[in-house]
Order: structure tokens, then C-alpha cells, then sequence
């Protein structure tokens, strides 16, 4: 976005950011506010794997949690943060920022919900709810497919569905933007 000699806001040409032998599994904009735009995405750097023939190093291939940033004034992305998690995501979820809410992500693991932010935010872990049957199956894990946010202007919490059915409530507890807790009902 540019603005014209009359400061009336335009689009500018589109940026391209490449990166080679990369898989992205999730991608969600981060709340941020006025700052330039960020966000985050899972992905994974297949360039090893691809030249490994036994294929041994598939197994083992770490996922990273990065984000990015839109930098407005030069025009261009830059990666701002990268982690590599311990446990394999498959979604993202955004978390409301400014003054609804502490910003950052929710990543959906196996069996798992973790809440990661920017800056002195440490990790928040929290385990997904199982069947009661499950209980005898104990290496099937339980994976969040698909989730939605709600928002008003005095709360917001997150409804996420597993990959059987089963929908939960989610929601943080924090403090001057500092997440504490992370509920599952």
C-alpha cells in the first residue's frame, strides 16, 4: 500500500517472497494492531529430504513456527522470527490483539494446544480432551481440523473441532498481554 500526492491510499505492485523447498502448512495474519502487518506461518524445509535416498531423514525433519513482517516503509518481507517446535502443528490460529486481546498464536499439535507470542511470552501448553473409550487406544492421537474465532468488544474465545467431532471452547487468561492460561472446555 502507497499513498498518492492527495494522501489517498493505493495498492501497490504485489511482492513476490520465494523460498525454495519449503512446505507451509498453515498461514494466519497477526493481530498487531497499527504496526506493519505480520504473520505467522508452519512450515517445513524439505531440501535434505529430497536428497536423501533411504528417505530416513523424513522422519525426523523439524517444523518451524516463523513469522513475518510486512515492512511498509522499504516494501518488502521480512522474516522476523523463526522457532523450530518440538511437536508437529497442523493449524494456526490467530489470536486478537491491540485492545482485545494479548495478540500472537495458538498452534494446534497432536494431542496438544500451544499458545506462542513475540518478545517475553513463555510458551503455554495445554493438552486437547480425550473420549472416555479413547482411553484403551492410547496411541491414537487427537488432532484440532478446523477451529473459528469469536469476537465482541468485552471477550472473544475460540470453538476448535477435533478431528472425531468433538467441538471444545477455548479460551486464555492473561494479563497487560501476558497469557497465563490456556483453557479447553
Amino acid at each position: 500500500m502507497n499513498r498518492d500526492a492527495s494522501a489517498n491510499l493505493t495498492i501497490s505492485s504485489p511482492l513476490e517472497a520465494h523460498k525454495s523447498h519449503c512446505i507451509c502448512y498453515s498461514v494466519v495474519g497477526v493481530d498487531v494492531g497499527f504496526e506493519n502487518p505480520t504473520f505467522a506461518c508452519l512450515e517445513v524445509d524439505y531440501e535434505e529430504v529430497d536428497h536423501d535416498p533411504t528417505g530416513h531423514l523424513a522422519t525426523k525433519i523439524p517444523q518451524t513456527l516463523t513469522f513475518y513482517e510486512l515492512d511498509l516503509g522499504l516494501n518488502h518481507v521480512v522474516r522476523k522470527y523463526a522457532e523450530p517446535l518440538v511437536d508437529k502443528g497442523n493449524i494456526l490460529i490467530s489470536v486478537p490483539g491491540g485492545q482485545d486481546g494479548p495478540s500472537g498464536v495458538i498452534v494446534c499439535c497432536e494431542n496438544y494446544l500451544v499458545y506462542k507470542n513475540l518478545g517475553d511470552q513463555p510458551d503455554i501448553k495445554c493438552p486437547i480432551p480425550r473420549r472416555r473409550n479413547e482411553l484403551d487406544d492410547c496411541d491414537r492421537t487427537v488432532i484440532i481440523v478446523c477451529a473459528a474465532t469469536h469476537k465482541t468488544k468485552l471477550m472473544y474465545f475460540f470453538l476448535v473441532q477435533t478431528d472425531q467431532g468433538d467441538i471444545f471452547k477455548v479460551t486464555l487468561e492473561s494479563e497487560h498481554d501476558i497469557v497465563s492460561y490456556l483453557f479447553i472446555n
